[in-house]
């Protein structure tokens, strides 16, 4: 049985990402509402993830002088007293097609602190979670994280339909503040880094997660492999699957929105599979892991190929299955080889990479969209996933079972 600190914050995780998935609906409709313009509605995803890369960036520095229960509920209270305000200024009709650019000021500072939130989440799972129970307690995250995406997004869309995008911004201020008044029960023993003294070189606090990144040898092959996947993800955005529905599916646009659906739905089904034979997982890392790459490699080119709805489909599930697989494992081992000290400093500088390589790996496909055939991204994705099977393959001996197991 989980403690009763973990439920309070897997519940006010699950309400502030519920919020989180209603608040990027309900501004993206309003914005597009206002403006009709498609670049300015680009342009909120975008603020959104190079504004989370720098919030994860300063992460490291807030969390040597805070606990991490503290990081959490205050930098949740703070998006919560950010969104009132953004939703206060839509439904005031402060906000027009003229003003519109001040409202990604207050979204790209709500992005900013999600760059706190998310590792100080990670490293307090260690903290309210027995050793044994970290591989369990991740896979339950897992399902509630893709339960929230797979049913929030098309739930988001069909509230915006009927009381329009104030009306879901007003749910969303709702959700923030029961997160945060659920955070706050939280119990746990943290203190403040014995270690951390006022004279330490701010570069020292911000380097710490990077130094053992790269000093710790199962952890920098974590890292490897997540730049390597995190680049090769880039194909199942929207704007991608858009034109592969286009021209290779030959389908109507609501199928991207499938697609989309049916890879969520495969990471809900591969954390319960993962919670299910939890133990299994356990004790099979490595081929886990590196059967689940080069299937996803395989999966990626045939999805790129095939021009058969029902298929695509089937193989978009089966992406994202095997892909829950190795995020649910790879988290594990963080949490299991990062020292105290230094886990949300971690967690931090992964967050950092994966939103960083995110971006970058959106700005070269989107480019490459433009010039070469759809199936040739696929096929350039594939081939990042296999690099990655080949780290799996080579980096055994740092993937084992003695690391997740703590033995």
């Amino acid at each position: 049985m989980f403690k009763k600190s973990f439920h309070f914050l897997w519940i006010g995780q699950a309400c502030a990402n519920s919020g989180d998935v209603f608040y990027i609906i309900g501004v993206i409709s309003l914005i597009y509402q206002l403006t009709g313009s498609a670049f300015y509605t680009a342009l909120l995803p975008f603020t959104i993830t190079l504004a989370r890369f720098f919030g994860s960036l300063v992460a490291p520095w807030v969390l040597d002088r805070m606990l991490l229960k503290h990081v959490l509920v205050g930098s949740q209270g703070v998006k919560t007293v950010l969104f009132v305000i953004t939703s206060i200024l839509f439904i005031s009709d402060y906000i027009t097609a003229t003003t519109v650019l001040f409202i990604f000021p207050l979204v790209s500072f709500i992005a900013f602190l999600d760059g706190w939130a998310v590792p100080a989440r990670q490293a307090l799972i260690v903290k309210i979670l027995d050793r044994k129970q970290l591989l369990k307690g991740n896979s339950f995250l897992s399902v509630v994280d893709q339960i929230i995406n797979l049913g929030c997004w098309p739930l988001g869309a069909i509230i915006t339909s009927i009381v329009g995008g104030q009306g879901l911004l007003l749910m969303t201020s709702i959700l923030f503040s029961i997160s945060t008044f659920l955070m706050l029960f939280i119990v746990v023993e943290d203190n403040k880094r014995d270690s951390f003294s006022s004279t330490q070189s701010k570069s020292g606090s911000f380097l710490d997660g990077w130094r053992m990144i790269w000093s710790t040898p199962s952890i920098r092959t974590i890292a490897m492999i997540d730049v390597l996947e995190s680049l090769a993800s880039v194909v199942w955005i929207a704007a991608i699957l858009y034109i592969y529905v286009e021209e290779i599916l030959q389908k109507p646009e609501a199928w991207w929105g499938y697609i989309n659906s049916t890879f969520f739905a495969g990471l809900l089904v591969g954390g319960f599979i993962t919670l299910k034979f939890q133990r299994l997982f356990a004790t099979h890392v490595h081929k886990t892991m590196l059967i689940s790459s080069i299937l996803i490699s395989l999966l990626t080119i045939l999805f790129g190929f095939t021009s058969i709805g029902s298929v695509a489909l089937i193989f978009s599930a089966a992406v994202g299955m095997f892909s829950q697989f190795k995020l649910i494992l790879s988290t594990t081992i963080y949490q299991t080889v990062a020292t105290e000290h230094a886990l949300a400093k971690v967690f931090s500088a992964r967050d950092a990479i994966l939103t960083g390589s995110f971006a970058v790996g959106t700005l070269l496909f989107g480019i490459m969209a433009d010039f070469f055939h759809v199936t040739l991204l696929f096929i350039i994705s594939a081939a990042f996933i296999f690099l990655s099977s080949i780290i799996i393959l080579l980096g055994k001996r740092f993937l084992s079972i003695h690391i997740l197991m703590g033995k």
